[in-house]
């Protein structure tokens, strides 16, 4: 994951899509810190590699989310499109 400041965002634009284009993560940060994330679409990214991430904890399972927020977890549907 690439971390950039809003005006290395800016002025390097091009350059940042292209990272996402090949399936990176852009970060965008300023003086607070990180707060917003390029990401490639939902084809290009391998699920496999989250359900992975998933079984070892690293990504929030939709258990998580309900637990967190004393809710159910979003849609399936909407989760699809994420």
């Amino acid at each position: 994951m690439k971390t950039v400041t809003i005006a290395e965002l800016r002025n390097g634009l091009d350059e940042y899509l292209k990272l996402v284009r090949a399936g990176e993560v852009v970060q965008i940060a300023d003086e607070k810190g990180p707060f917003a994330r390029l990401l490639p679409p939902v084809s290009s990214i391998d699920i496999r590699s989250t359900e992975a991430a998933q079984d070892h904890g690293t990504v929030p399972s939709p258990d998580d989310f309900s637990r967190r927020h004393g809710r159910a977890s979003p849609p399936a549907a909407f989760l699809k499109h994420c």
